[in-house]
């Protein structure tokens, strides 16, 4: 290339207009890293996906350090009920199930909070609890443990728990975060899924929320279908906040939103409300964060969903 060719691009390039995410640094808060790639196999399928990305650490590394995404939140989760029913299928007890399946949560929870413990600055990791299959005795040792361990929130899936978060058995963990002063994310969509029912619609929470407005919960997926209602709840509750999680995948394509579409939606709930999140190893990194960082949003809205808003989620205890 010549050096007046060389000249005009650089002219060209310089004068393209700057997105206002361009060069953000980000946290991702919300993914399913695996402590394997074989575990993460068995990941995919669970949820009936082919495997599109490794899913362990070393992969997510690589993948944060070529998108600026300065930290990652693992959630550890199983589809308990669903492998304890599978287990008892092939001659298990009911007693002896149960157990097998809420130890390899327990293993997946020390091995998360045991890469927040390793990798602090690059780390989060919350603990996932299962409250139908779990006691009370056991709820509460394990977050405390792994609390302790490197952990800084608590995790729940309500569809997968068949039952609502009004149930006492379920709100035993909004006890226990007060008492930590931690926030719980929920699992958070208007669809039931898997054989599911839709116990993790947004409107099954507004009660619980009301009886613990100091304990702060991130709805997942936007209320994935539910939006309006996770809008609601935002606006009515100043302890609620709701992430990104696999809704950026298609943006702009035929039967997804439009750029315009997702920023309606987004500021709808509220921007100081609404956390940068993918859901990897499930979607790409790289794709998600190109087309957050495209969104038609201010400077200070993208950085307050990039990581921002966090930071107010956290609380005292855990900030950075």
């Amino acid at each position: 290339m010549s050096s007046s060719a060389e000249e005009k691009l650089a002219r060209s390039a310089s004068a393209a207009p700057k997105l206002a995410g361009e060069g953000l640094p980000m946290i991702d808060f919300h993914t399913h890293t695996q402590p394997s790639v074989a575990a993460a196999e068995e990941f995919f399928g669970w949820i009936g996906l082919p495997q599109t990305h490794r899913g362990d650490i070393d992969d997510l590394f690589a993948n944060m350090d070529a998108n600026g995404i300065e930290k990652t939140l693992i959630v550890p989760w199983l589809p308990a009920q669903d492998l304890v029913a599978a287990l008892i299928a092939k001659g298990e007890t009911r007693e002896a199930a149960v157990a097998q399946i809420i130890a390899r949560w327990s293993a997946l929870n020390a091995w998360a909070a045991s890469m927040a413990r390793t990798y602090p600055d690059r780390i989060y990791a919350i603990v996932g609890v299962e409250p139908i299959l779990m006691s009370p005795e056991a709820i509460e040792a394990e977050i405390a443990l792994r609390l302790s361990e490197g952990a800084c929130g608590i995790k729940i899936a309500p569809m997968f728990l068949d039952a609502p978060v009004t149930d006492p058995r379920v709100r035993l963990v909004w006890d226990i975060a007060r008492r930590h002063d931690v926030f719980i994310l929920s699992e958070c969509g208007a669809h039931g899924t898997m054989g599911h029912e839709a116990w993790g619609h947004p409107r099954h929470l507004d009660r619980v929320v009301a009886e613990y407005p100091d304990v702060r919960l991130l709805l997942a997926h936007l209320g994935q279908g539910a939006e309006d209602v996770v809008a609601e709840l935002t606006h009515k509750y100043p302890n609620v906040y709701t992430d990104l999680s696999l809704r950026l995948v298609g943006i702009g394509t035929p039967g997804h939103w439009t750029q315009e579409e997702a920023v309606r939606v987004i500021r709808d709930i509220g921007t100081d409300r609404v956390i940068y999140g993918t859901n990897y190893p499930i979607v790409d990194v790289a794709a998600f964060a190109e087309t957050f960082r495209a969104l038609p949003l201010t400077k200070d809205e993208h950085e307050a969903i990039g990581s921002r808003n966090v930071q107010n989620l956290l609380g005292e205890r855990f900030r950075s």
